[in-house]
């Protein structure tokens, strides 16, 4: 009888287990345009493939799949007893809660991302290389993730800072990463500089604010840095979020045929959407009211299929043509001012995440995950990041990191790295973890990639050393040609705005003389604009000021002082007063920080070249309602084709376009 009831309830229990499979079928594929966008398919499908609609789920359960009936119900002694220990569905919870968090990365913290389809449209890089991936008509999957860099995961994403923009592409032979930035230039060329310049873009170790003193006292010490700083300090280090900036490789590459000839090689990312900055108070008024707004504008782009896109070019040159080239073609302080970039096809972002964490914040990329075809160059900063990036990866997200399905292979993988943490995807089966002759794996006669380089020296310690004639040439050109006379007036501005905060003197005069050294115009312009903002001084109340210089607000502390009454139906006069000046000023308010619906007005904007693109008449001044109003987040760039009639109630996320950008 006993034996009976048992097998009914382990009935039951399969029961209900067979009820949550059936809600989520087996491998499900995501609502997506166009498979062939969507990371989920492919390679290792059957042992990733997470369940994706969990709102059909027909049960709430505990961690561990079994139904439960009370998700805020904790067990205790009594209504008024302790907790009990046996309660494993609350130490469970609380001990998840507390593990929610991986270590935030060093760099490009804050970050939006997508999945979408790099579609290769010519023969331009087939020409140079053998990689699968380059020959036209090939589509792959991507997921890209676009990151400030000196900002921590909750920092403002309109905040001025260049920005990462790294691309995972799944190959047939595996996975190929583009780790680029929206700038074709870097800080430094010396890869031990890094860690010290990204300190003086963190806070300081005491305070934990914002060291100025620091921040500007590189540029002044590391002249190579001066071309990346006129750039972030331009309205190009404030882009309208993600979808109207460029991207570059920044580092050289190597493209390598079959037959071992190889190219030096950059690429470029075109936004087809154009150049769209923010000025310094339009991004100052956006991130006071939305410090998420790059991120929600990629978002709604997506949701309305607004589907942003940019062209992939490249430019190449033979080792003869790098040996003769008047810039050392491995220095990432230098672009090549006369590159002209072949497109090779397009990348388009056509699907959001369905969960951040999960397709995002777990993407790894790393320069050193190549496919035959691809190779990394000499460049020595490219080098150090082959390295940090995978331990990086390690670092945040255990060994088996390329486990996760957003950074799973396409392709099997086979070799002897074996078990660790997290390892959950068979483990490589019973195949041994060491070369054996009774379960041989193939290998390929000769990794084609590996380039036979001469390499003849001594050891030595080497940083770059200034060399005026050079150093200082391509800062000059992109501020008196590339830039136009309302740009630098811009830059000279935003200069300015932030010197203002150094103390010590001699890290101004330090970079004022290097701004000499770049141009005149560009250390008076910068001069006469830090002397205006001295002068005028902050809008911002001094920190640390003493409370008694300024009149304290006391209608709180007056209402409270009240005396309570017996009656609870009678409230003093002071404190119904206050309380209604409470209620209005909430009110209010929350009226100024509702979304604007007021359709917009193109006006010129300024392109990097000098050249315009439309953006709202009215600038976002901090506090104005109209002023944001004109950059709402996720609309349309080409201008959408049925427009929101004035003063209609606001528009439903995926059935209403708004404009963002209008042409003339």
């Amino acid at each position: 009888m006993k034996l009976s009831a048992s097998f009914a309830s382990l009935a039951a229990m399969l029961a209900v287990a067979a009820t949550a499979v059936t809600a989520f079928p087996e491998y499900a594929k995501r609502a997506a345009p166009g498979g062939d966008s969507d990371f989920f398919q492919g390679g290792r499908l059957k042992e990733s493939q997470a369940f994706n609609n969990a709102s059909q789920m027909p049960f709430y359960t505990t961690e561990n799949g079994a139904p439960y009936f009370q998700p805020h119900g904790a067990q205790r002694a009594g209504p008024n007893g302790p907790l009990l220990l046996q309660d494993t569905h609350l130490l469970d919870t609380l001990a998840h809660f507390v593990r929610e968090r991986i270590p935030e990365r060093i760099v490009h913290a804050r970050a939006s991302g997508a999945h979408g389809v790099f579609e290769v449209t010519t023969d331009a890089a087939s020409k140079y290389s053998m990689a699968d991936v380059f020959k036209k008509g090939t589509k792959s999957s991507v997921t890209m993730r676009i990151s400030t860099v000196g900002g921590g995961r909750g920092s403002a994403d309109t905040a001025r800072d260049p920005r990462g923009v790294a691309i995972k592409i799944r190959t047939k032979s595996g996975i190929l990463d583009w780790v680029f930035n929206n700038t074709p230039v870097f800080f430094i060329r010396d890869p031990l500089k890094f860690p010290t310049f990204i300190h003086t873009q963190k806070t300081d170790p005491a305070t934990n604010t914002r060291r100025w003193d620091d921040f500007f006292a590189w540029p002044g010490q590391f002249p190579e840095s001066l071309l990346q700083f006129l750039r972030l300090f331009s309205d190009l280090g404030t882009p309208k979020g993600v979808r109207g900036m460029d991207a570059w490789s920044g580092h050289t590459y190597r493209l390598v045929q079959s037959d071992g000839s190889w190219v030096y090689a950059k690429v470029k990312l075109t936004s087809n959407q154009g150049i769209h900055n923010f000025t310094a108070a339009e991004a100052a008024a956006v991130a006071g009211q939305n410090d998420a707004w790059a991120t929600q504008d990629l978002y709604d782009a997506i949701e309305n299929g607004n589907y942003p896109s940019w062209t992939v070019g490249i430019a190449v040159k033979t080792a003869e043509e790098a040996a003769k080239y008047r810039y050392d073609v491995l220095d990432l302080t230098k672009d090549w001012p006369d590159a002209k970039y072949e497109e090779v096809g397009k990348i388009t972002l056509n699907q959001n995440p369905q969960n951040y964490f999960a397709e995002i914040e777990q993407a790894h990329f790393s320069p050193s995950n190549m496919v035959e075809g691809w190779a990394a160059s000499a460049d020595p900063v490219l080098q150090s990041r082959l390295f940090s990036y995978n331990d990086a990866g390690r670092h945040r997200l255990g060994p088996n990191y390329l486990d996760i399905p957003v950074n799973c292979p396409l392709s099997s993988v086979a070799n002897f790295d074996r078990d660790g943490v997290s390892s959950v995807h068979g483990n490589q089966g019973h195949r041994p973890n060491y070369p054996s002759i009774l379960d041989k794996l193939k290998v390929l006669d000769r990794p084609k990639t590996v380039i036979e380089d001469k390499l003849e020296g001594s050891t030595v310690h080497y940083e770059s050393k200034i060399n005026p004639d050079i150093d200082y040439e391509q800062p000059r050109q992109f501020y008196e040609q590339q830039l136009t006379q309302s740009d630098r007036d811009n830059l000279h501005s935003n200069f300015a705005g932030a010197m203002a905060n150094v103390k010590a003197s001699i890290i101004i005069d330090n970079l004022m003389a290097q701004f000499q050294k770049i141009s005149p115009k560009l250390a008076a312009g910068v001069q006469a604009e830090l002397q205006k903002a001295k002068a005028k001084g902050s809008a911002v109340p001094t920190p640390g000021a003493n409370f008694q210089d300024s009149t304290a607000d006391d209608s709180y502390t007056k209402a409270a002082a009240q005396p309570a009454t017996k009656d609870a139906s009678t409230k003093d006069a002071s404190t119904e007063d206050a309380s209604a000046k409470d209620a209005s000023t909430w009110h209010a308010s929350t009226k100024d920080a509702e979304p604007a619906h007021a359709q917009t007005n193109g006006s010129a904007g300024k392109t990097e070249q000098g050249s315009t693109a439309n953006q709202p008449t009215e600038q976002a001044q901090p506090g104005s309602k109209v002023g944001l109003s004109a950059v709402r987040p996720g609309s349309n760039d080409q201008g959408a084709k049925e427009q929101q009639p004035a003063g209609a109630a606001p528009a439903k996320r995926q059935l209403k376009k708004r404009v963002l950008y209008q042409r003339r």
